[in-house]
Order: structure tokens, then sequence, then C-alpha cells
């Protein structure tokens, strides 16, 4: 009896491991059929928390390189949520109307891919200008653009960093101290974190 149930068990977990099997998002024997159709499908991956099913469905419909606008932005959302920033780079970078997007999201994508790559310079530029021109209702961009601001700006400019990471108010005081440690232990500044721990 005890036999049965156990074949009964691995019967039952491979058939539902079989179901879950099927073809990527996106990826058919021929591929999507245009790119209205992959556009479409990213969307949906991107608005069901799937970005790197997302980011895989344009880069098959990126065969010309030659992506719309909108189409480009998509791609860079689908991207930085699957964490490859360089490619958020290489689809932003030296895109004329970046503000004229999503208001302004591009942008800040843009400034955000400087940051990872750690080019910290063309960073603060890119989250001023995003601050500057950004739409007020991307609430959450504007405030993460504001944090990172600060984190990019610490090792740049300790006074006014220090300043820019205070007035950030929608981070607990703890946990700006963390950020702060973290971003000046980044940029190599083991004398300013340990003096920041006291």
């Amino acid at each position: 009896m005890r036999r049965r149930s156990v074949v009964l068990s691995l019967l039952t977990l491979l058939a539902v491991s079989a179901g879950g099997c099927g073809p990527d998002p996106g990826v058919g024997a021929d591929g999507p059929v245009d790119d209205a159709e992959a556009l479409a499908e990213a969307r949906t991956l991107l608005d069901t928390d799937r970005p790197w099913s997302a980011a895989r469905v344009l880069r098959r419909a990126e065969t010309d390189g030659d992506l719309s606008l909108d189409a480009r932005l998509l791609a860079a959302r689908a991207e930085a949520g699957a964490g490859d920033w360089a490619r958020v780079r290489a689809l932003l970078d030296g895109v004329p109307a970046l503000d004229s997007l999503e208001g302004g999201r591009a942008r800040y994508l843009l400034a955000r891919a400087h940051d990872e790559a750690g080019a910290l310079d063309a960073a603060l530029a890119g989250y001023d200008a995003f601050l500057s021109a950004s739409d007020t209702s991307l609430a959450v961009e504007r405030e993460a653009a504001r944090l990172r601001r600060a984190l990019v700006l610490a090792p740049l400019n300790p006074g006014e960093g220090d300043r820019a990471l205070a007035a950030v108010a929608a981070v607990p005081p703890d946990w700006r101290a963390v950020l702060h440690a973290e971003a000046l232990a980044r940029a190599g500044e083991a004398g300013r974190v340990e003096a920041l721990a006291g």
C-alpha cells in the first residue's frame, strides 16, 4: 500500500512538472508573428512581474536594431527588471527625447544604468536631469532618484552628499546610514565608512 502511494505521488509530481514545460513566452517555432504582437506580449509580461521573460521576447523582436522610442523604453524597462543594466545603457544612451518617454522614466533608467556601471558623473547628471524634467506622477521613481543621487554624490562631494542623503525623508535614518556606508565602501572610501560607523 505504501509503495502504491509513493508511485502515485511521483506520478502526480511528474504530471504537475510537465504541465509547466511549454515553450517560453514569445518563443514559438516561428517566433513572434510581428513586432506589435511582441510588444503586447512584453507589456503583459511586465504587468505580471516577469521582466526577464519580457526582455527575451523583445530581444527576439529586435532583429533590425531600429526600435521605436516606445519599444526602446519598454525593452529598457524589461532589461532593468531583469538586472541587465549594460543592456539598458545600450538601449537608451544617445537616444534623443528621453524626457518625453513616460514622463521621463527613460531618463531615470539611463541614470540608473550609469550608476550601476560606476559612471558616477554621468549618473549624477542623469539623476539631476530626471529630477528637473520628470513628471510628478512618477513619485516612486522620483524618490528613488533622490536617494540614488545622494548615494552617488556621497563619494564625489562628501558634505553635499551627506546633506542630500539627510533630506531623503522616505528612508528611515538607520537605513540611510547603511546605504551611505555601502555607497562609500563601493567608492573605496573605507576611512569614511569607519568614521560613519563611529
